[in-house]
């Protein structure tokens, strides 16, 4: 530990005692080496013992791991406390809750080498990545208070962008012996650098394919491509793919805005209309529609348009021959799984920094990865 003093600037060292919370949520106070002498601007533990032992907030990772498990896997910090009192661990709801938001803290700056088995690799494999926004509301703290003199908040609704990246086996389907991996931010370019840097360190470029798969929103297509490009990956190995549930929506809305004399061949056209999506014939659906709406609406050519514009996107024959994946099923359901149930719940707001460090912790748990996370974070620098 003086070695990992020395490497640091810390100097001056003398024996203290120091308060440690175990697994079981008692605490202990042995003594080790405290600095009082460090450099400017240090941010990190003057007692050498916290950093050996990877503490959050005196509390040990046999501890903070339970606790940290439990507040994002139950629907609320309340129920995880009952869960550790029926435990037997010794737990306040204050408590846990700044350690678990603490601990997203201290892993967010470094989320793919948490995240990754060593030598994991998707060198070889089919991948697909699929992105997508969620919803959750959010607390913003507007500078006034009430007449009780607590501070007084906004709750707008915001949307954080999640990514998932898995493997396909040979028949489009999600390869069910890997695991996923998640992420989840609120600002775009932030997710799409976190999705890059988890792409970079799993050999992307070494993929045998790369599927995208996502619905229609531009700032996706925008980044995507050009991303994968600049890490390596060949353009004839990616494949682009809007959600093909998605695209069926926009062509509900077309036939939704039919005028009236058209209204009662509804079925009929709409039928015809999923036929081309399906064969992923768009110019005759733009066809049809020049016919059919002598003077077309504002919306109904904003439909339309989206049709033509994705075009090469929506060749689902063709993506179901080579076997790839049609519909966003896999990020829909990180979406409810990762954010709805347990951040989109009656009455709750959050604060925007804490809440994405505990969309990462409740992502690591719902892709299996939580032992190895807590194995990555014994090998890392606190």
């Amino acid at each position: 530990m003086r070695k990992m003093a020395r490497s640091k600037g810390l100097g001056k060292l003398e024996e203290r005692p120091m308060s440690v919370q175990l697994k079981t949520g008692h605490y202990v106070k042995p003594t080790g080496l405290y600095a009082c002498k460090a450099p400017r601007g240090y941010q990190g533990a003057r007692h050498l013992l916290r950093a050996h032992w990877r503490l959050v907030k005196g509390a040990s990772p046999g501890y903070y791991s339970n606790v940290c498990l439990l507040c994002v896997l139950c629907p609320s910090f309340e129920v995880a406390g009952q869960v550790l009192d029926l435990q037997g661990v010794a737990c306040n709801r204050d408590r846990i809750r700044k350690l678990a938001v603490a601990f997203g803290n201290k892993c967010k700056g470094q989320q793919p080498a948490l995240a990754h088995a060593p030598g994991e690799s998707l060198a070889g494999k089919r991948v697909v990545v699929s992105l997508d926004g969620g919803r959750t509301r959010t607390r913003e703290y507007d500078g006034e208070e009430n007449k009780e003199g607590n501070a007084t908040f906004d709750t707008p609704w915001r949307e954080p962008e999640l990514f998932v990246i898995d493997i396909m086996d040979g028949y489009g389907k999600v390869d069910t012996t890997s695991l996923p991996v998640y992420g989840c931010l609120f600002d775009k370019e932030e997710t799409v650098e976190l999705l890059g840097d988890h792409l970079k360190a799993l050999g992307i470029q070494y993929a045998r394919q790369v599927e995208v798969v996502a619905d229609g929103a531009p700032w996706i297509w925008n980044r995507a491509g050009p991303m994968l490009k600049e890490l390596g990956v060949q353009d004839e190995k990616i494949v682009e793919v809007v959600d093909y549930y998605h695209a069926c929506s926009y062509v509900h809305k077309i036939i939704e805005g039919l005028p009236q004399k058209h209204r009662g061949r509804s079925k009929e056209l709409l039928k015809t209309f999923k036929g081309h999506l399906w064969e992923g014939q768009i110019e005759k659906i733009v066809e049809k529609c020049e016919g059919l709406f002598k003077r077309p609406g504002k919306l109904v050519r904003r439909y339309v348009g989206y049709l033509s514009k994705n075009e090469d996107r929506m060749q689902y024959a063709d993506f179901q021959k080579d076997k790839l994946m049609c519909g966003s099923g896999i990020v829909e359901s990180g979406i409810r799984r990762i954010i709805n149930l347990r951040f989109k719940n009656a009455s709750s707001f959050w604060k925007k920094e804490n809440v994405e460090c505990l969309y990462f912790l409740r992502g690591i748990l719902l892709s299996f990865r939580w032992n190895m996370m807590m194995q990555n974070l014994i090998k890392t620098q606190f």
